[in-house]
């Protein structure tokens, strides 16, 4: 009876381990809190990358990311309680019925891995289009591959 009792433990240990369950416990926890993440987001081109600099804040109501290119050019994206606000060089941009977040937030990766549980292949987590890889239990790098990358630099909660 002990030595049942004691695989159980070790298999609900292990269980709650995984890259899989990381990943889950992460997007639940990113859609129900505050936090900031710096991240370096690349379009795959045929002759050269796109490169973007991105900082993105989300605090349950209210999701910004400011993107910046090599060249200086800034756009700040602020998405709430349905409105978005887009700001680039000179241009306010106010929208009460918006597409929603960019498909490379990681705002719109936690809502895809609650969707569709990740599966685990050889090198990264999969869930839908999106490959996701992990480090301490927060997301690294994200990819949807041949199209973009991104790079996580920094992760924090509020």
């Amino acid at each position: 009876m002990r030595l049942k009792a004691l695989l159980l433990v070790v298999l609900l240990l292990l269980t709650g381990c995984t890259p899989v369950s990381r990943a889950v416990a992460w997007s639940e926890d990113a859609l129900g809190g505050a936090w900031e993440a710096g991240y370096r987001l690349e379009f795959h081109q045929p002759d050269a990358a796109l490169v973007y600099s991105v900082q993105e804040t989300y605090n349950q109501d209210t999701l910004t990311i400011i993107v910046e290119n090599a060249d200086g050019y800034t756009q700040v994206m602020e998405f709430g309680d349905g409105f978005a606000v887009e700001l680039g060089p000179g241009e306010i941009e106010w929208q009460q019925q918006h597409q929603g977040p960019p498909w490379y937030s990681l705002l719109v990766l936690a809502t895809q891995i609650q969707a569709e549980k990740p599966v685990r292949d050889e090198k990264w987590l999969r869930s839908g289009d999106y490959r996701l890889s992990l480090n301490a239990g927060l997301p690294a790098a994200v990819t949807v591959p041949e199209q973009w990358s991104v790079t996580i630099e920094s992760f924090q909660w509020k």
